[in-house]
């Protein structure tokens, strides 16, 4: 079978690209410019010796396989995220896709999936999107258990890739005909006036998850 398509190998080389600017210490776009300013030397030292380390741990890694004439394992290690990325990207369209830009709202602009739990793993949990975003610093393996413990203040989620993907042509359909058109989740109201900067709720939450 042939799995490696353009767009994963365009991917390839922009991740190239990146690490090559932060190395020589530049940044990608505005947002790193933000994150990570000129300001800051010891974060842009940081993130230049990551860099580094990134590319010089792959390109080792991948003459170990060579030399060692395991290639299957360059696929399986090195070029693991641009070969066969179809069900990444099948999981990372169903983020954002439908819904409404440019709020200030998590609940409105993430979208949560439950995905079957094997599938759940290989996407790092990350379908849990909007509890990602409302708390960045909660390890990805907690993210489950994260959502049982506020889920009664969050958007129902969808289940499956398969009725996700429904929903997301049915809102595409639509917005063919009416362009503004956004998909807005029924949100429940807030109990005990919670909310994700809420200081009572980041103790509790830093106290389950020991943050």
């Amino acid at each position: 079978m042939h799995t490696i398509n353009i767009g994963g190998m365009w991917g390839l080389i922009n991740v190239l690209k990146m690490h090559f600017k932060h190395r020589v210490g530049k940044m990608n776009n505005l947002w790193e410019e933000e994150v990570i300013p000129e300001s800051n030397t010891k974060l842009r030292a940081e993130r230049k010796r990551w860099a580094f380390i990134v590319v010089f741990g792959q390109v080792l890694m991948a003459a170990l396989f060579v030399w060692l004439k395991e290639y299957s394992l360059l696929f399986i290690v090195t070029l693991a995220p641009f070969t066969a990325a179809w069900l990444n990207v099948l999981c990372e369209r169903t983020q954002h896709a439908g819904l409404s830009p440019n709020v200030p709202g998590f609940r409105l602009n993430y979208r949560t999936v439950i995905l079957q739990p094997f599938v759940s793993f290989l996407y790092w949990k990350i379908n849990y999107h909007i509890e990602h975003h409302m708390y960045p610093a909660i390890l990805f393996f907690k993210l489950n258990t994260l959502r049982t413990q506020i889920e009664s203040e969050l958007p129902s989620a969808t289940r499956g890739l398969w009725s996700t993907w429904k929903e997301m042509i049915s809102i595409a359909k639509r917005q063919k005909t009416d362009p503004s058109f956004v998909f807005v989740p029924s949100c429940p109201a807030p109990k005990n006036q919670w909310h994700p900067l809420n200081l009572s709720m980041w103790v509790q939450i830093n106290r389950i998850f020991d943050i």
